[in-house]
């Protein structure tokens, strides 16, 4: 059977108890082996994958994010739902809030950040695929239809920005990225929508606000406290995960699937 819905946990999100009578199962790819859980949601499944691994080991610029799309793909999978632990940049936020992220802007470094580059991709067509709007805007409206249903708030219509890390940013650093009026900032969205997109595959992301960025309040950023905040809202995500995966159907159809279709050179 083919799997027709993803989660991509991020740091603090290395489990979802919703997901039923899971077995793990190790994808081949040629971008290097991915091990994905397979579940249940009632009697749909699904394929669930933590970005940074089960003991969170592996650091943001060393994820294997075309690997772990493909695998995806080669799963079936047609829409994902993640989630992005991060920084608040916007001063109506707080930590614990919940936030669609609309659009990104990164400032990365080294990372393989397209299906169409490298030796994979020799001698074969180069695409330029369309990211106006990066994340699937039905993905964004379910997930607003399942925070309403279980009671919880969401806010909407972040942009996230994303840096190299594992490092935390400098206070001038949020300033500047305060004054260019991005909501968000942390490491990881980026190459990983990009990818779906070019997999043909629906994808959005929650931002979960589990610190406010350098220098917004008079102390300094710790893990500690990051991970305090990420558990106090894990019953939330998990909560909201789950009843979107329950409100999408598995044969919906979407722009996202067919973006690549007149991207090539």
């Amino acid at each position: 059977m083919k799997i027709k819905t993803g989660i991509i946990g991020g740091t603090g999100i290395y489990d979802l108890p919703g997901v039923e009578g899971i077995e793990k199962r190790t994808i081949t790819t040629e971008y290097g082996d991915v091990v994905v859980n397979i579940g249940r949601v009632g009697s749909r499944q699904v394929a669930f994958l933590t970005r940074h691994g089960e003991e969170h080991s592996i650091p943001p610029g060393e994820i294997n994010y075309r690997a772990n799309i493909k695998a995806m793909a080669k799963l079936g999978v047609k829409q994902i739902f993640a989630t992005a632990c991060s920084g608040g940049l916007n001063m109506s936020y707080e930590e614990g809030d919940l936030v669609i992220i609309r659009q990104f802007v990164e400032f990365v470094k080294n990372r393989p950040a397209s299906f169409f580059t490298g030796k994979e991709n020799q001698g074969k067509k180069i695409a330029h695929v369309d990211l106006t709007e990066p994340y699937c805007d039905d993905l964004c409206n379910i997930l607003l239809k399942a925070a309403k249903d279980i009671g919880i708030a969401l806010k909407d219509n972040a942009t996230y920005c994303c840096m190299e890390g594992p490092r935390f940013e400098t206070k001038a650093e949020i300033k500047m990225m305060q004054a260019l009026g991005f909501d968000l900032v942390a490491h990881t969205q980026y190459p990983e929508v990009a990818l779906a997109r070019e997999a043909g595959i629906c994808y959005a992301a929650v931002g979960m606000v589990a610190n406010m960025a350098a220098g917004i309040k008079d102390e300094h950023v710790i893990t500690e406290d990051v991970q305090e905040n990420m558990a106090k809202i894990f019953h939330n995500v998990q909560s909201l995960l789950i009843r979107a995966v329950e409100l999408t159907e598995d044969d919906r159809e979407c722009w996202c699937m067919t973006a690549l279709e007149g991207s090539f050179a």
